[in-house]
């Protein structure tokens, strides 16, 4: 059975989700991350490439490192939007409590 974590706890959750989006969107606007995210999106088109290309047993691998490339960049952008969930959620936990 799960443990009732208390407003403050909730809120201090919610306060950390929000940090780390933030965190997560600034690095998205840095020149690094878009070379970064332009090296993994070429990786993606060039495993796609090679996949239809390819011998049906050597797919496995290519599909991996797709699937590989595509968590990365998805992950990122689920970080990123997390704020809008948490500050909504902390909204909500404060309105119940008044």
């Amino acid at each position: 059975m799960a443990v009732q974590k208390s407003k403050k706890e909730q809120i201090a959750e919610y306060e950390a989700r929000i940090q780390k989006s933030q965190a997560i969107e600034e690095m998205t606007l840095m020149e690094g991350w878009k070379i970064l995210e332009s090296w993994i999106k070429n990786q993606i088109d060039t495993n796609i490439g090679v996949i239809l290309k390819c011998q049906k047993e050597e797919m496995p691998e290519g599909r991996g490192y797709i699937k590989a490339y595509k968590s990365v960049i998805l992950q990122v952008e689920r970080w990123a939007k997390e704020k809008d969930r948490a500050y909504q959620k902390m909204e909500e936990l404060q309105e119940k409590n008044k």
